[in-house]
Protein backbone atom coordinates (compact mmCIF):
# COMPACT_ATOMS: atom_id res chain seq x y z
CA UNK A 1 0.00 0.00 0.00
CA UNK A 2 1.54 3.30 -0.88
CA UNK A 3 2.07 5.26 2.05
CA UNK A 4 0.49 9.04 1.79
CA UNK A 5 2.29 12.34 2.80
CA UNK A 6 1.10 15.66 3.80
CA UNK A 7 3.02 19.36 3.34
CA UNK A 8 3.88 21.23 6.72
CA UNK A 9 5.36 24.64 5.49
CA UNK A 10 6.97 26.20 8.05
CA UNK A 11 7.47 29.77 7.00
CA UNK A 12 8.61 29.66 3.38
CA UNK A 13 9.63 25.76 2.90
CA UNK A 14 7.79 23.45 1.68
CA UNK A 15 8.62 19.77 2.88
CA UNK A 16 7.10 16.40 2.31
CA UNK A 17 7.14 13.93 4.34
CA UNK A 18 5.28 10.40 5.95
CA UNK A 19 1.73 11.19 7.13
CA UNK A 20 2.65 9.35 10.64
CA UNK A 21 5.81 12.00 11.04
CA UNK A 22 3.87 14.51 9.97
CA UNK A 23 1.02 14.61 12.89
CA UNK A 24 3.94 13.41 15.57
CA UNK A 25 5.91 16.57 14.59
CA UNK A 26 2.35 18.62 15.04
CA UNK A 27 2.22 16.91 18.53
CA UNK A 28 5.83 17.76 19.41
CA UNK A 29 5.31 21.25 18.38
CA UNK A 30 1.86 21.53 20.60
CA UNK A 31 3.88 20.54 22.91
CA UNK A 32 6.15 22.96 23.23
CA UNK A 33 4.14 26.02 22.83
CA UNK A 34 2.28 24.10 25.63
CA UNK A 35 5.88 24.04 27.94
CA UNK A 36 5.81 27.37 27.12
CA UNK A 37 2.74 28.81 27.42
CA UNK A 38 2.16 30.37 31.18
CA UNK A 39 -1.11 29.46 32.53
CA UNK A 40 -2.49 31.00 35.33
CA UNK A 41 -4.84 28.88 37.61
CA UNK A 42 -7.95 30.76 39.02
CA UNK A 43 -10.36 29.98 41.79
CA UNK A 44 -13.39 31.83 42.80
CA UNK A 45 -15.81 31.39 45.69
CA UNK A 46 -19.48 33.36 45.75
CA UNK A 47 -22.35 33.12 48.46
CA UNK A 48 -23.59 30.51 45.94
CA UNK A 49 -20.90 28.64 44.20
CA UNK A 50 -18.23 27.86 46.95
CA UNK A 51 -14.30 27.11 45.67
CA UNK A 52 -14.89 26.41 42.26
CA UNK A 53 -12.10 25.95 39.70
CA UNK A 54 -12.18 27.98 36.51
CA UNK A 55 -11.04 27.48 33.20
CA UNK A 56 -7.25 28.21 33.21
CA UNK A 57 -6.45 32.11 31.91
CA UNK A 58 -3.07 32.40 29.92
CA UNK A 59 -0.53 35.35 30.15
CA UNK A 60 -0.02 37.06 26.65
CA UNK A 61 2.38 39.80 25.18
CA UNK A 62 1.03 42.99 26.09
CA UNK A 63 -0.30 44.68 22.52
CA UNK A 64 -2.74 47.22 22.96
CA UNK A 65 -5.00 47.07 25.86
CA UNK A 66 -5.69 49.78 27.76
CA UNK A 67 -3.70 48.75 31.39
CA UNK A 68 -4.14 51.98 33.18
CA UNK A 69 -6.34 50.04 35.73
CA UNK A 70 -4.22 47.09 36.00
CA UNK A 71 -2.83 45.80 39.08
CA UNK A 72 1.19 46.03 38.36
CA UNK A 73 3.22 43.62 40.29
CA UNK A 74 6.60 44.01 40.50
CA UNK A 75 8.52 40.64 41.63
CA UNK A 76 11.13 42.73 43.33
CA UNK A 77 8.91 45.19 45.58
CA UNK A 78 8.42 42.60 48.40
CA UNK A 79 7.40 43.16 52.12
CA UNK A 80 7.35 41.31 54.77
CA UNK A 81 7.40 37.85 54.55
CA UNK A 82 4.76 35.62 55.54
CA UNK A 83 4.94 32.74 58.17
CA UNK A 84 1.57 31.19 57.94
CA UNK A 85 -1.98 30.85 58.69
CA UNK A 86 -4.03 29.23 61.36
CA UNK A 87 -6.27 29.30 63.93
CA UNK A 88 -6.87 28.36 67.68
CA UNK A 89 -7.95 25.15 69.27
CA UNK A 90 -10.14 25.21 71.78
CA UNK A 91 -12.31 22.65 74.18
CA UNK A 92 -15.50 23.11 72.38
CA UNK A 93 -14.27 22.79 69.07
CA UNK A 94 -12.97 19.09 69.85
CA UNK A 95 -16.19 17.75 71.80
CA UNK A 96 -18.01 19.31 68.42
CA UNK A 97 -15.54 16.80 66.13
CA UNK A 98 -16.15 14.11 68.76
CA UNK A 99 -19.90 14.21 67.67
CA UNK A 100 -18.73 12.76 64.19
CA UNK A 101 -18.18 9.64 62.76
CA UNK A 102 -14.21 8.85 62.11
CA UNK A 103 -14.17 9.19 58.41
CA UNK A 104 -15.99 12.95 59.40
CA UNK A 105 -13.53 14.12 61.77
CA UNK A 106 -11.11 13.16 59.71
CA UNK A 107 -12.53 15.18 56.93
CA UNK A 108 -13.06 17.97 59.29
CA UNK A 109 -8.93 18.11 60.51
CA UNK A 110 -8.24 17.63 56.82
CA UNK A 111 -9.76 20.62 55.48
CA UNK A 112 -7.69 22.60 57.68
CA UNK A 113 -4.43 21.10 58.25
CA UNK A 114 -3.67 19.29 54.81
CA UNK A 115 -0.69 20.55 53.15
CA UNK A 116 -2.33 19.69 49.30
CA UNK A 117 -6.03 19.87 49.25
CA UNK A 118 -7.21 21.60 52.48
CA UNK A 119 -6.56 24.93 54.03
CA UNK A 120 -2.98 23.71 55.03
CA UNK A 121 -2.96 25.71 58.74
CA UNK A 122 0.51 25.82 59.65
CA UNK A 123 0.87 27.86 62.94
CA UNK A 124 -2.29 27.34 65.64
CA UNK A 125 -3.02 28.58 68.75
CA UNK A 126 -3.85 27.06 71.89
CA UNK A 127 -4.94 28.36 75.54
CA UNK A 128 -2.81 27.70 78.31
CA UNK A 129 -5.58 26.23 80.22
CA UNK A 130 -9.06 27.58 80.05
CA UNK A 131 -10.51 30.36 77.62
CA UNK A 132 -13.83 31.35 76.92
CA UNK A 133 -14.26 28.41 74.74
CA UNK A 134 -13.41 25.61 77.15
CA UNK A 135 -16.21 23.26 78.74
CA UNK A 136 -16.04 25.36 82.25
CA UNK A 137 -13.15 27.02 84.04
CA UNK A 138 -10.42 25.76 85.63
CA UNK A 139 -5.57 25.68 85.60
CA UNK A 140 -3.10 23.66 85.70
CA UNK A 141 -2.60 23.85 89.76
CA UNK A 142 -5.69 24.98 91.42
CA UNK A 143 -3.69 24.28 94.95
CA UNK A 144 -3.92 27.38 97.01
CA UNK A 145 -0.29 28.17 97.72
CA UNK A 146 1.05 25.95 95.96
CA UNK A 147 4.00 28.13 95.36
CA UNK A 148 6.52 25.31 94.37
CA UNK A 149 3.45 24.15 92.03
CA UNK A 150 3.82 20.54 93.35
CA UNK A 151 0.39 19.93 91.53
CA UNK A 152 1.00 21.02 88.24
CA UNK A 153 -1.02 18.99 86.11
CA UNK A 154 -1.97 19.22 82.29
CA UNK A 155 -3.83 16.34 82.85
CA UNK A 156 -6.86 18.01 81.72
CA UNK A 157 -5.88 18.45 78.76
CA UNK A 158 -5.38 14.62 77.37
CA UNK A 159 -9.28 14.93 77.13
CA UNK A 160 -9.72 17.66 74.69
CA UNK A 161 -6.97 19.84 74.06
CA UNK A 162 -3.97 17.20 73.66
CA UNK A 163 -5.83 14.61 70.62
CA UNK A 164 -6.97 17.99 69.02
CA UNK A 165 -3.87 19.49 68.95
CA UNK A 166 -2.48 15.43 67.93
CA UNK A 167 -5.27 14.87 65.49
CA UNK A 168 -3.63 18.23 63.46
CA UNK A 169 -0.27 17.34 63.89
CA UNK A 170 -0.86 13.63 62.29
CA UNK A 171 -1.92 15.83 59.01
CA UNK A 172 0.73 18.17 59.06
CA UNK A 173 3.66 17.01 61.21
CA UNK A 174 5.46 20.97 60.85
CA UNK A 175 2.65 22.59 62.05
CA UNK A 176 3.90 25.47 65.16
CA UNK A 177 2.33 25.40 68.14
CA UNK A 178 1.91 28.70 70.59
CA UNK A 179 -0.20 29.58 73.35
CA UNK A 180 -1.39 32.11 75.50
CA UNK A 181 -3.10 32.00 79.17
CA UNK A 182 -6.82 33.51 80.10
CA UNK A 183 -6.66 33.69 83.31
CA UNK A 184 -3.72 32.07 85.75
CA UNK A 185 -4.99 30.31 88.59
CA UNK A 186 -7.57 32.01 90.72
CA UNK A 187 -5.71 31.41 94.28
CA UNK A 188 -3.30 33.91 92.24
CA UNK A 189 -5.16 36.54 91.44
CA UNK A 190 -6.93 39.48 93.41
CA UNK A 191 -10.20 38.55 93.56
CA UNK A 192 -9.27 34.46 94.07
CA UNK A 193 -11.77 33.49 90.60
CA UNK A 194 -11.02 32.92 86.84
CA UNK A 195 -13.21 35.53 85.96
CA UNK A 196 -12.39 39.65 85.95
CA UNK A 197 -9.83 40.75 88.71
CA UNK A 198 -5.97 40.99 88.10
CA UNK A 199 -2.67 39.14 89.40
CA UNK A 200 -1.58 39.74 92.58
CA UNK A 201 1.77 42.15 91.56
CA UNK A 202 3.45 40.38 94.84
CA UNK A 203 7.21 39.17 94.20
CA UNK A 204 6.00 35.46 95.62
CA UNK A 205 3.10 35.46 93.11
CA UNK A 206 5.02 36.86 89.92
CA UNK A 207 7.82 34.33 89.80
CA UNK A 208 5.66 31.68 90.21
CA UNK A 209 3.42 32.26 87.64
CA UNK A 210 6.84 32.63 85.72
CA UNK A 211 7.46 28.95 86.30
CA UNK A 212 3.67 28.05 85.67
CA UNK A 213 4.28 29.42 82.42
CA UNK A 214 7.81 27.83 81.70
CA UNK A 215 6.42 24.22 83.54
CA UNK A 216 3.79 24.62 80.78
CA UNK A 217 6.20 24.34 78.10
CA UNK A 218 8.31 21.32 79.10
CA UNK A 219 5.11 19.41 80.35
CA UNK A 220 3.42 19.92 76.78
CA UNK A 221 6.66 18.82 75.50
CA UNK A 222 6.94 15.21 77.66
CA UNK A 223 3.41 15.30 75.90
CA UNK A 224 5.00 15.53 72.33
CA UNK A 225 3.97 18.66 71.53
CA UNK A 226 6.14 21.63 71.19
CA UNK A 227 5.36 24.95 72.10
CA UNK A 228 7.06 27.36 70.15
CA UNK A 229 5.92 30.74 71.54
CA UNK A 230 4.59 32.30 74.99
CA UNK A 231 2.52 35.14 74.87
CA UNK A 232 1.69 36.26 78.77
CA UNK A 233 -1.60 36.93 78.70
CA UNK A 234 -4.52 37.05 76.18
CA UNK A 235 -6.06 40.65 76.09
CA UNK A 236 -4.67 42.08 79.41
CA UNK A 237 -6.70 45.13 79.37
CA UNK A 238 -9.44 43.53 79.54
CA UNK A 239 -12.29 42.24 82.96
CA UNK A 240 -14.48 40.04 81.13
CA UNK A 241 -17.30 37.44 82.95
CA UNK A 242 -15.45 34.11 81.53
CA UNK A 243 -11.08 33.50 82.37
CA UNK A 244 -9.50 36.29 82.37
CA UNK A 245 -6.79 38.60 83.61
CA UNK A 246 -6.65 42.66 83.65
CA UNK A 247 -2.98 44.09 83.76
CA UNK A 248 -3.98 47.37 85.35
CA UNK A 249 -1.32 49.57 83.26
CA UNK A 250 2.39 48.35 80.53
CA UNK A 251 4.37 48.59 83.45
CA UNK A 252 2.80 45.46 85.49
CA UNK A 253 3.32 43.61 82.43
CA UNK A 254 6.50 45.13 81.70
CA UNK A 255 7.78 44.08 85.16
CA UNK A 256 6.65 40.40 84.78
CA UNK A 257 7.94 39.91 81.73
CA UNK A 258 11.56 42.06 82.06
CA UNK A 259 12.18 41.13 85.95
CA UNK A 260 10.56 37.68 86.11
CA UNK A 261 9.50 35.50 82.89
CA UNK A 262 12.07 36.16 80.40
CA UNK A 263 14.92 35.41 83.61
CA UNK A 264 13.17 32.06 83.83
CA UNK A 265 12.78 31.11 80.73
CA UNK A 266 16.76 32.13 80.09
CA UNK A 267 17.99 30.20 83.44
CA UNK A 268 15.85 27.17 82.62
CA UNK A 269 16.39 27.30 78.55
CA UNK A 270 12.54 27.05 78.37
CA UNK A 271 12.45 26.16 74.12
CA UNK A 272 10.10 28.61 73.29
CA UNK A 273 10.11 32.92 72.75
CA UNK A 274 8.35 35.04 74.57
CA UNK A 275 6.35 37.13 72.10
CA UNK A 276 4.70 40.77 73.71
CA UNK A 277 0.75 39.56 73.25
CA UNK A 278 -1.94 38.77 73.10
CA UNK A 279 -2.77 42.85 72.60
CA UNK A 280 -6.50 44.92 71.48
CA UNK A 281 -5.44 48.09 72.43
CA UNK A 282 -5.87 51.05 70.30
CA UNK A 283 -3.32 53.23 72.43
CA UNK A 284 0.37 53.08 71.33
CA UNK A 285 1.22 54.64 74.41
CA UNK A 286 0.41 50.62 76.40
CA UNK A 287 3.29 49.14 73.77
CA UNK A 288 5.34 52.32 74.04
CA UNK A 289 6.43 51.55 77.48
CA UNK A 290 7.93 48.06 76.49
CA UNK A 291 9.61 48.76 74.04
CA UNK A 292 11.57 51.52 74.87
CA UNK A 293 12.76 49.55 78.00
CA UNK A 294 15.57 47.58 76.46
CA UNK A 295 16.31 45.04 79.76
CA UNK A 296 12.39 43.86 78.53
CA UNK A 297 12.92 43.84 75.00
CA UNK A 298 16.21 41.58 75.03
CA UNK A 299 13.69 38.64 75.98
CA UNK A 300 10.56 39.72 73.44
CA UNK A 301 11.08 38.01 70.02
CA UNK A 302 7.38 39.72 68.22
CA UNK A 303 3.98 40.95 68.80
CA UNK A 304 1.00 39.66 69.23
CA UNK A 305 -1.98 41.90 68.26
CA UNK A 306 -5.59 40.88 68.55
CA UNK A 307 -8.20 42.54 66.06
CA UNK A 308 -8.69 45.72 67.83
CA UNK A 309 -4.91 46.47 67.52
CA UNK A 310 -5.46 47.50 63.86
CA UNK A 311 -5.10 51.05 64.45
CA UNK A 312 -1.54 51.09 65.98
CA UNK A 313 -0.33 49.00 63.26
CA UNK A 314 1.37 51.94 61.33
CA UNK A 315 3.37 53.37 64.69
CA UNK A 316 4.18 49.90 65.54
CA UNK A 317 6.02 49.71 61.91
CA UNK A 318 8.16 52.70 62.54
CA UNK A 319 8.82 52.12 65.84
CA UNK A 320 10.16 48.04 65.79
CA UNK A 321 11.65 46.23 63.70
CA UNK A 322 10.23 43.53 65.78
CA UNK A 323 7.88 40.58 63.51
CA UNK A 324 4.11 40.94 63.92
CA UNK A 325 1.06 38.74 63.94
CA UNK A 326 -2.40 38.96 63.70
CA UNK A 327 -3.38 36.27 66.67
CA UNK A 328 -7.31 36.55 66.84
CA UNK A 329 -9.54 37.39 64.18
CA UNK A 330 -13.01 39.34 64.84
CA UNK A 331 -15.35 36.69 66.65
CA UNK A 332 -18.63 38.06 65.85
CA UNK A 333 -22.03 36.61 67.14
CA UNK A 334 -22.38 33.71 65.61
CA UNK A 335 -24.55 34.03 62.75
CA UNK A 336 -21.54 33.32 60.01
CA UNK A 337 -22.57 35.15 57.42
CA UNK A 338 -21.30 36.44 54.23
CA UNK A 339 -20.61 40.02 55.21
CA UNK A 340 -18.82 39.03 58.21
CA UNK A 341 -16.66 37.23 55.52
CA UNK A 342 -16.65 40.57 53.80
CA UNK A 343 -15.46 42.46 57.00
CA UNK A 344 -13.01 39.38 57.59
CA UNK A 345 -11.33 39.95 53.87
CA UNK A 346 -11.00 43.65 54.70
CA UNK A 347 -9.25 42.70 57.96
CA UNK A 348 -6.75 40.64 56.49
CA UNK A 349 -5.72 43.14 54.61
CA UNK A 350 -4.86 45.51 57.03
CA UNK A 351 -2.82 43.59 58.99
CA UNK A 352 -1.21 42.10 55.83
CA UNK A 353 -0.31 45.38 54.48
CA UNK A 354 0.39 46.77 58.29
CA UNK A 355 3.40 44.42 58.43
CA UNK A 356 1.65 41.00 59.69
CA UNK A 357 3.74 38.06 58.85
CA UNK A 358 0.66 35.85 60.29
CA UNK A 359 -2.66 35.56 60.13
CA UNK A 360 -5.09 33.50 62.72
CA UNK A 361 -9.09 32.89 63.17
CA UNK A 362 -10.33 32.35 66.61
CA UNK A 363 -12.32 29.30 66.75
CA UNK A 364 -11.92 26.88 63.84
CA UNK A 365 -14.56 24.60 64.83
CA UNK A 366 -17.55 24.88 66.92
CA UNK A 367 -21.20 23.37 66.87
CA UNK A 368 -24.18 24.44 65.33
CA UNK A 369 -25.17 26.81 68.61
CA UNK A 370 -21.60 28.64 68.43
CA UNK A 371 -22.24 28.94 72.47
CA UNK A 372 -19.08 29.89 74.56
CA UNK A 373 -19.59 27.92 78.19
CA UNK A 374 -20.21 31.33 79.23
CA UNK A 375 -23.64 31.51 76.88
CA UNK A 376 -22.69 33.95 73.95
CA UNK A 377 -22.27 32.58 70.47
CA UNK A 378 -19.66 33.49 68.43
CA UNK A 379 -18.18 32.58 64.61
CA UNK A 380 -15.42 29.68 63.20
CA UNK A 381 -14.79 28.47 60.41
CA UNK A 382 -16.21 25.16 60.22
CA UNK A 383 -19.49 24.25 62.40
CA UNK A 384 -20.90 20.93 63.19
CA UNK A 385 -24.38 19.67 63.34
CA UNK A 386 -24.05 17.80 66.06
CA UNK A 387 -28.24 16.52 65.78
CA UNK A 388 -27.87 16.06 62.42
CA UNK A 389 -24.11 15.02 62.03
CA UNK A 390 -23.41 17.45 59.37
CA UNK A 391 -20.23 19.47 58.02
CA UNK A 392 -20.71 22.92 57.30
CA UNK A 393 -17.86 25.08 56.05
CA UNK A 394 -18.98 28.90 56.71
CA UNK A 395 -18.08 31.67 54.42
CA UNK A 396 -14.96 32.60 56.48
CA UNK A 397 -13.63 29.22 56.09
CA UNK A 398 -13.68 30.07 52.22
CA UNK A 399 -11.65 33.48 52.84
CA UNK A 400 -9.27 32.01 54.88
CA UNK A 401 -8.23 29.28 52.36
CA UNK A 402 -7.86 31.49 49.43
CA UNK A 403 -4.70 32.55 50.91
CA UNK A 404 -3.52 29.72 53.11
CA UNK A 405 -4.57 27.27 50.46
CA UNK A 406 -1.97 28.86 47.96
CA UNK A 407 0.25 31.12 49.92
CA UNK A 408 3.15 29.47 51.32
CA UNK A 409 5.29 30.15 54.20
CA UNK A 410 8.42 31.60 53.63
CA UNK A 411 6.12 33.75 50.85
CA UNK A 412 6.77 37.58 50.48
CA UNK A 413 4.13 40.05 50.64
CA UNK A 414 4.64 42.24 46.91
CA UNK A 415 3.80 46.09 47.22
CA UNK A 416 0.37 47.51 45.74
CA UNK A 417 0.73 49.51 42.89
CA UNK A 418 -2.57 51.12 43.66
CA UNK A 419 -3.62 52.19 47.27
CA UNK A 420 -7.25 51.68 46.71
CA UNK A 421 -6.90 48.17 45.22
CA UNK A 422 -8.40 45.52 46.98
CA UNK A 423 -6.18 43.13 45.90
CA UNK A 424 -2.89 41.39 47.54
CA UNK A 425 -0.24 39.94 45.95
CA UNK A 426 2.32 37.57 47.34
CA UNK A 427 5.77 35.40 45.72
CA UNK A 428 6.36 31.37 47.05
CA UNK A 429 9.27 30.42 47.74
CA UNK A 430 9.31 28.23 44.15
CA UNK A 431 8.93 31.61 42.31
CA UNK A 432 4.92 31.50 41.73
CA UNK A 433 2.66 34.73 42.35
CA UNK A 434 -0.37 34.91 44.19
CA UNK A 435 -3.16 37.75 43.81
CA UNK A 436 -5.94 37.28 45.98
CA UNK A 437 -8.92 39.87 45.27
CA UNK A 438 -12.23 40.76 46.13
CA UNK A 439 -15.00 42.04 44.29
CA UNK A 440 -17.59 43.63 46.19
CA UNK A 441 -20.53 45.21 43.63
CA UNK A 442 -20.62 44.47 40.24
CA UNK A 443 -19.16 42.27 37.85
CA UNK A 444 -16.35 43.86 36.33
CA UNK A 445 -12.70 43.42 34.84
CA UNK A 446 -9.58 42.42 36.20
CA UNK A 447 -6.13 42.85 34.66
CA UNK A 448 -3.02 41.95 35.66
CA UNK A 449 0.79 43.06 34.32
CA UNK A 450 3.90 41.06 35.06
CA UNK A 451 6.65 42.15 32.95
CA UNK A 452 5.37 42.55 29.44
CA UNK A 453 2.99 40.02 30.24
CA UNK A 454 -0.62 40.99 30.78
CA UNK A 455 -4.19 39.01 31.81
CA UNK A 456 -7.84 40.07 32.26
CA UNK A 457 -10.61 37.94 34.03
CA UNK A 458 -14.33 38.70 35.12
CA UNK A 459 -14.78 39.09 38.29
CA UNK A 460 -18.17 38.33 39.89
CA UNK A 461 -20.37 40.62 41.96
CA UNK A 462 -19.69 39.34 45.46
CA UNK A 463 -16.20 37.25 44.50
CA UNK A 464 -13.32 36.15 46.25
CA UNK A 465 -10.62 34.81 43.45
CA UNK A 466 -7.07 33.86 43.80
CA UNK A 467 -5.09 33.90 40.70
CA UNK A 468 -1.93 31.36 40.72
CA UNK A 469 0.68 32.22 38.48
CA UNK A 470 3.43 29.32 38.03
CA UNK A 471 6.89 30.37 37.24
Amino acid sequence: MKKRTIQIVPMSLNIKMPLHIGVSLFLLLGLVINLNAQKVKWVTTTEQAQWVEQNPLQLHKIASENLDSALIIDTKATEQQITGWGGCFNELGWKAILALDEKDRNEVINALFNQKDGSRFNICRTPMAASDFAIDAYSYDDVPGDYDLKGFSIERDNKYLIPYIKAALNVNPKLKIWASPWSPPAWMKTNNKYDSGSLRMEPAILNTYAHYQAKYVLEYKKAGIDIYQIHPQNEPIYETKYPSCKWDNPETMNNYIKNYLGPTFKKEKIPAQIWLGTITNKDSSWFKHILDDKETMQYISGLGLQYNSRFILSFLRRNTSLPMMETETKCYNGKNTWKEADDTYGLMKQYLTGGCQAYMYWNMVLDETGLSSWAWSQNSSITIDTKAKKVIYNPQFYVMKHFSRFVSPGAYLLKNDKKDSNALSFKNPDGSIVVVVENKKQEKPFSIVIGNKTMTATLTAGSYNTFIISK
